[in-house]
C-alpha cells in the first residue's frame, strides 16, 4: 500500500475490496455482514454531512460509545476530510468527557445514545465550542437545540454529494500526511489525561512496519470488542484492517464475549491480559474438579506442551518422540482448549498491560501460540512485537521497522522512528519533557538481550525503594499472582519502607464457588472476603508465591477488600490497569495499618 495519509489508505482499501467483508454486527440475534463498499459509502456521506454543519479542516470532533460501525463510519469519516478525531471511552463520567470535550476544543460530539448523550449534555453549558451533539441511538432522546441524529447527518451528506460530487474526493486529496489525524487522550493511571496527538504519517508509518512483521491476510478474521477509544482497538486493530482488508466482528458484550468468539471463530484474537486470566483460571478451576484421570491427562499434556515450548519459540520441528506425545496431547487435550475461542484461531495477541509468565506459559504449551507486543499511544501503538515464526515467551518482541531503541543510563526505554507523536495538545512543557535529544522517553525501565528481545521490567515511576536500598519492580511481583483463580487485581505497596505489603482485591466469581464447594457460609461478598478460611487461603497463596522471590522482595502482610476494583470508582482503566497511585492514596490508611508495630 503506497499511501501516505489514513484517508488516502481508506480509499485504496475501498478499491481493492469492494464487495470483500469487511465488518460484522449481530441484529435480532443474527450476524449481518457489512462489505467494504457499504462501509465506504456510509463513511463518505457522513462526512460530507459534517461538512454541511461546518465541521472545517483541521478541527476536532469526538466519538463516545461503544465498539460499532457507526462509530468507525465517524472516524474514517472525520479523518477522511482533514478533521481530527478525538475518542473518548465509553466507560468515563459526565466531568471526564467534559474535561475531553473542553480540552481539546471539540465542535462535535457524536454519542451512541441517551446514556452518552446525558454526559454531555450535563455539561454543555460548559462547551460553548460543540455545535452539535449527534447521536447514533436515537430510543427516549429528542431532537432538540443542538441535538441531531446520525442518520439525518448521512441524509444531508448524501443531499451533498448529488449537489456536489467531487467535493468529498478534493478533500481526501488535500489531507498531507503532517496534519493531525487524531488526538487519544491516556487514561490516566496518575492525572489527568494528556492529549496524544498523532498524524497521518505517525498511523500510516506504524500500520506499513505492523503488517511487515505480523502476518495477516485479507481472509483473517478477528473479534473487537477493546474500547476503540484505546490505541491498541483503534491503531493497533482498526488500522491493520484497513491496511490489509480482513474482518472484524463486534462482539456484543463483554458478558457475551467468549459467546461470541465461538460464533465468529476468529483466525487471531487480540485482547489486554484480563480475558486470558479468566479464561486460565476457569480451565484451573475445571480441571480441579474433574476426576483423577482427566486431571492426570491434562497435566501430562501439558508437560508435554511445556517441554515444546522452547521448539515454539524458534519455530524448529519438534523431535520425533516428542512430536509424537505432542500430537496425542493435540487430539486429548490442546483441540478442546482451542475451542474455547472457536477452534482456529492460529495466534492470541496481548498487549496493553504486562502478562503473567506462568499465563503465558501455559497457553503456548497448551498449542495456543501467545504473542506479546508492547507499545504506547505516544508511538501510534506498538513499539516491540513478538512474530507467530520468531518469539521469546517472557519478551515484548523486537521493534517494528524504522524504529530504533536504545537504554538511557538509569535503564530507561528512549524510542526513535516515524511513529512517535507529535506532543501533547496544548502542553508544550509535557511535550518537551516527553523527548530527550529527539528520543521519545516512554517511561519503563526494560532490558534488550543480546538478540535484540525487549523485556520490559517496571514503569520508571512505579519501582519501590525498601528502606535497605533495595529497587523493587512491583509489576514483576503482581505479575505472579495474576495467575491464581482466586485473584482478580493485586498492588505492591512498600515504598521507602521496612518491608513490603499488598493489596488484594479477590475474583467474586471464583472464590463465592470456592465457598460454596467447602460449605463456607455467608450474607454477601464483603463477608466471604474477610472469612478466615478465605484469609488463609490466600495466606497460602502468598506463601507460595514468596518463595519464588528474593527476600526483599516477599509479602510479609496484607489486605483484602471487600470488592473488586472497578472502572467506575476510577480505581482501573479502561485497559485494566490497577490505578495505582489514586488506589494507594484511596486505601493508604488499611494499607498503613500493616505497618502498625
Amino acid at each position: 500500500m503506497k499511501s501516505e495519509t489514513v484517508a488516502e489508505l481508506f480509499q485504496e482499501r475501498l478499491r481493492l475490496s469492494g464487495e470483500r467483508l469487511a465488518m460484522k454486527r449481530k441484529v435480532d440475534g443474527k450476524w449481518t455482514d457489512i462489505t467494504w463498499r457499504e462501509y465506504g459509502r456510509n463513511a463518505r456521506h457522513f462526512a460530507l454531512g459534517l461538512l454541511a454543519l461546518g465541521l472545517e479542516f483541521q478541527e476536532t470532533a469526538s466519538i463516545l460509545g461503544n465498539n460499532m460501525p457507526e462509530w468507525i463510519y465517524a472516524d474514517m469519516a472525520i479523518m477522511s476530510i482533514g478533521a481530527v478525531t478525538v475518542p473518548i471511552y465509553q466507560t468515563n463520567t459526565p466531568e471526564q468527557v467534559r474535561y475531553i470535550l473542553e480540552d481539546s476544543e471539540a465542535k462535535f460530539a457524536v454519542v451512541q445514545n441517551k446514556l452518552q448523550l446525558d454526559k454531555v449534555l450535563t455539561h454543555l453549558g460548559t462547551l460553548p465550542r460543540i455545535k452539535n451533539i449527534i447521536v447514533i441511538e436515537m430510543d427516549g432522546v429528542a431532537k432538540e437545540g443542538k441535538v441531531i441524529s446520525f442518520e439525518d447527518v448521512i441524509e444531508s451528506g448524501k443531499a451533498s454529494e448529488k449537489r456536489n460530487p467531487s467535493v468529498f474526493d478534493e478533500r481526501v486529496r488535500s489531507v498531507k500526511p503532517k496534519d493531525l489525524a487524531t488526538i487519544i487522550y491516556t487514561s490516566g493511571t496518575t492525572g489527568p489525561p494528556k492529549g496524544t496527538m498523532l498524524t497521518h504519517a505517525n498511523i500510516i508509518a506504524h500500520a506499513r512496519g505492523q503488517c511487515q512483521v505480523t502476518p495477516l491476510f485479507e481472509d483473517d478474521i478477528t473479534v473487537s470488542f477493546l474500547p476503540l477509544a484505546h490505541v491498541g482497538e483503534r491503531i493497533i486493530g482498526h488500522m491493520s484492517r484497513i491496511y490489509v482488508g480482513y474482518a472484524a466482528a463486534f462482539a456484543e458484550s463483554i458478558d457475551k464475549l467468549f459467546e461470541n468468539l465461538q460464533e465468529i471463530r476468529p483466525t487471531f484474537w487480540g485482547s489486554v491480559p484480563r480475558p486470558y486470566e479468566k479464561i486460565h483460571s476457569r480451565i484451573l478451576a475445571q480441571i480441579e474438579s474433574s476426576s483423577p484421570f482427566r486431571k492426570r491427562v491434562f497435566n501430562w499434556a501439558l508437560k508435554v506442551g511445556m517441554e515444546a515450548n522452547p521448539y515454539g519459540e524458534k519455530n524448529k520441528k519438534l523431535p520425533l518422540r516428542l512430536g509424537l506425545k505432542y500430537l496425542i496431547a493435540d487430539a486429548m487435550v490442546y483441540k478442546k482448549i482451542r475451542a474455547l475461542f472457536g477452534g482456529r484461531c492460529r495466534v492470541l495477541i496481548v498487549g496493553a498491560a504486562p502478562i503473567a509468565l506462568e499465563i503465558e506459559q501455559f497457553f503456548n504449551a497448551l498449542s495456543m501460540k501467545m504473542i506479546p507486543l508492547y507499545g504506547m499511544t505516544e508511538t501510534a501503538g506498538m513499539i516491540t512485537t513478538n512474530s507467530e515464526r520468531d518469539f521469546r515467551i517472557g519478551a515484548v518482541g523486537k521493534p517494528l521497522p524504522g524504529l530504533e531503541l536504545k537504554l538511557a543510563e538509569d535503564g530507561e526505554l528512549l524510542v526513535k522512528g516515524p511513529t512517535t507523536c507529535k506532543g501533547y495538545f496544548k502542553k508544550p512543557e509535557d511535550t518537551k519533557a516527553l523527548y530527550a535529544d529527539g528520543w521519545l522517553c516512554t517511561g519503563d525501565i526494560a532490558t534488550i538481550d543480546k538478540e535484540g528481545f525487549l523485556r520490559i521490567v517496571d514503569r520508571k515511576k512505579d519501582i519501590l525503594i525498601t528502606a535497605g536500598g533495595k529497587n523493587v519492580a512491583p509489576q514483576n511481583i503482581e505479575n505472579l499472582f495474576k495467575g491464581e483463580p482466586y485473584i482478580s487485581q493485586v498492588m505492591v505497596y512498600g515504598d521507602r519502607k521496612k518491608y513490603l505489603t499488598a493489596l488484594f482485591a479477590l475474583d467474586q466469581a471464583e472464590v463465592i464457588a470456592h465457598a460454596r464447594k467447602r460449605g463456607i457460609e455467608h450474607k454477601d461478598f464483603a463477608e466471604l472476603a474477610g472469612h478466615p478460611e478465605i484469609v488463609s487461603l490466600v495466606e497460602r497463596i502468598v506463601e507460595q508465591k514468596n518463595r519464588e522471590l528474593a527476600r526483599y522482595e516477599t509479602i510479609k502482610k496484607f489486605v483484602i477488600l471487600p470488592h473488586d476494583l472497578t472502572q467506575a470508582a476510577n480505581e482501573i482503566t479502561p485497559t485494566m490497569k490497577v490505578k495505582r497511585k489514586f488506589v494507594a492514596n484511596k486505601y493508604r490508611d488499611l494499607l498503613e495499618k500493616l505497618y502498625d508495630e
